[in-house]
């Protein structure tokens, strides 16, 4: 491909992805109001009330552990608030069901669950069976999961989580902000992330990496002034929870950080008062990483081993950067293969020069639709200025790495999440720019953009609720909640629990026509489950399954069969036989298609009264 070829391309799938993200998650009418309120701010916002109402936050944001507490009782509120219009989620995405089964198996006192004798049956995607029944992701989630379901739900862990990413982001914020400010970014943190966010409506993660990464940066902006073993404590906390959630961004993130402090320190500080944070900090931090030494070694058997690594080498995935390349691997499942055949594509696309440019380009929508979306994009029209602001110079540092790893790695906001607060003070420091500045609109504008973050919450908060066109509820978006083929999944499982006995489905995929259909997801125990779930792997193999399982009423379910057909198992329905050969598969679709399309299904979400949501 020539270069000017390459460069059409690109700039054809730039404009496609723009458009694409203004029709996802309602920010065409979020763009639509920005617009609305810049033109008329002069007259919409500049009544007294509006100063009255500023008055007051300047004086409450002055009572630190109150705004704080508000901030996580906030997002909490309002969530419960909603539930009869946006009820419990339910998982739906492979991620999901991975990270509840390290909850379910910490729930069971064990960091990995004993190989099952029928294991092959039981495959599915980000779960492996050997050296351990266990989980591909790290520990982080499903210990906040883990609680949740000692309180009644899983969902509930979910829950507390986003109330406390919100309140870390507002302390860390008055690290680096005047109070006033700081208090404007906890509103906006509750607003964009706390209440209608997928990372509060799946269970997919975000905000617990988030809070981690709150920790350490307020930390940090403590530290450079005073040191003090509690935020020394806090630094190393955030450093831990990011480590025990996504490693890898989490140590691009945390470098800047460190190598900052430790530059503060050599230069300007005495030796007792940097141990005086240094050593609280080492302590948890040491603490923590032996906690997850032990964990890896209960999976993996070397405390050095990740799971991760494991999956990658039975399964062939996760391919996280460019150069990583597996070896052909054994499938004896359609889904794993074209999971697989998905991982191969989006690696291609990563480590093609001709379709890297487009690849990483294209990247930047959905984080910039997560992160800033048109009303806080108003404040970063200043960049000149707060480019040169040394109040958050370690924030604009931290952001710039983190959206550098995720333009090469993936698009997936929550991966990322640990530069939630970069984002968040960029932003805020933006609106104070346009407070401050000489520009006589400069103050509605900054009023304009949290009334149209307060006005886009009961719109995604409601109207994605009531099934409108599914562009609108894609999976990178705020409001994206267990739907479809997850209320599919779930509607079966509900019904086969109400049904005297116990049961074993058989799930028979035809075309699997999305990555996001998978349904072979177990509990920790799989023989005490009411409900087994196992692969159709042909009527000579499936009678293993019926032999163990002999008291067992037998189904067989066809997910591509809208809304999932569940019929009593009879071997003529039985797929033929089961897929054995190693598969390389090849990449032939462009750039764009496979990887950006975000589909979720029109069926309701349900409020489950049980917390076993597997």
């Amino acid at each position: 491909m020539t270069l000017l070829e390459e460069f059409v391309v690109t700039a054809t799938l730039l404009v496609w992805g723009g458009v694409q993200a203004l029709l996802t998650d309602w920010t065409f009418v979020e763009l639509a109001l920005v617009a609305a309120f810049a033109l008329f701010a002069k007259r919409l916002f500049v009544f007294p009330a509006f100063d009255r109402l500023e008055a007051w936050c300047a004086r409450l944001a002055r009572n630190r552990a109150l705004c704080i507490s508000g901030a996580f009782a906030a997002p909490v509120a309002i969530r419960v608030a909603l539930l009869p219009w946006n009820p419990i989620p339910l998982p739906w995405v492979p991620d999901e069901f991975s990270h509840l089964l390290v909850a379910d198996t910490l729930s069971h006192g064990r960091f990995a669950n004993p190989t099952h004798p029928l294991w092959q049956h039981f495959e599915s995607v980000h779960v492996f069976f050997h050296p351990v029944y266990a989980s591909a992701y790290f520990p982080a989630l499903g210990i906040v999961l883990a609680a949740g379901k000692l309180l009644g739900h899983y969902w509930i862990g979910v829950l507390l989580s986003s109330g406390f990413m919100c309140a870390a982001l507002l302390w860390m914020l008055y690290g680096f902000l005047p109070a006033r400010w700081a208090l404007l970014g906890g509103i906006v943190a509750v607003l964009k992330w706390g209440v209608a966010s997928y990372w509060v409506n799946s269970y997919w993660g975000g905000a617990v990496t988030a809070a981690a990464g709150a920790l350490v940066l307020g930390a940090y902006a403590r530290l450079r002034k005073r040191p003090s073993a509690w935020n020394g404590v806090a630094l190393g906390t955030g450093l831990v929870a990011v480590a025990y959630s996504r490693p890898l961004e989490g140590f691009v993130f945390a470098v800047p950080v460190l190598a900052a402090l430790a530059w503060r320190y050599a230069r300007g500080c005495h030796w007792r008062q940097a141990l005086r944070a240094a050593t609280p900090a080492a302590a948890v931090g040491i603490a923590g990483l032996l906690g997850l030494a032990a964990y890896c070694k209960a999976i993996t058997g070397s405390p050095l081993v990740v799971p991760y690594a494991v999956n990658q080498h039975l399964y062939g995935w996760p391919l996280t950067l460019p150069w990583q390349h597996s070896q052909p691997v054994v499938y004896r499942h359609n889904d794993l293969r074209l999971y697989y055949e998905w991982e191969e594509c989006v690696q291609h696309h990563k480590s093609d020069p001709q379709e890297a440019i487009a690849f990483t380009s294209l990247n930047l929508a959905p984080l910039w639709r997560f992160y800033f979306g048109p009303a806080l994009s108003i404040p970063l029209l200043g960049i000149r200025k707060w480019l040169r602001d040394r109040r958050i110079r370690m924030p604009l540092v931290c952001a710039a790495v983190s959206v550098a790893l995720a333009l090469v790695i993936a698009a997936y906001p929550h991966y990322i999440a640990s530069a939630t607060g970069c984002f968040l003070a960029i932003a805020v420091e933006g609106v104070r720019h346009l407070r401050v500045s000489k520009q006589r609109s400069g103050t509605a504008l900054s009023r304009a953009v949290i009334v149209a973050c307060a006005v886009m919450l009961p719109v995604r908060a409601f109207v994605d609720s009531r099934s409108f066109p599914s562009r609108n509820a894609g999976i990178h978006t705020w409001s994206a909640q267990g739907s479809g083929q997850g209320a599919w999944r779930a509607n079966i499982l509900r019904a086969l629990e109400s049904t005297p006995g116990r049961h074993v489905v058989f799930v028979q995929y035809d075309r699997l026509a999305y990555l996001t259909t998978e349904w072979v997801y177990n509990e920790a125990d799989i023989d005490a489950a009411d409900v087994v779930w196992a692969q159709d792997m042909g009527a000579a193999k499936n009678r293993e399954v019926l032999s163990y399982y002999p008291d067992r009423r037998a189904w067989i379910v066809k997910p591509d069969d809208a809304p999932g057909k569940l019929t009593t198992y009879d071997p003529a329905l039985a797929r033929a036989e089961a897929p054995s050969a190693a598969h390389e598969p090849a990449c032939s679709v462009r750039v764009g298609k496979p990887y950006l399309d975000s589909k979720n299904f029109g069926a309701p979400a349900l409020n489950l009264s049980s917390s076993r949501i597997f």
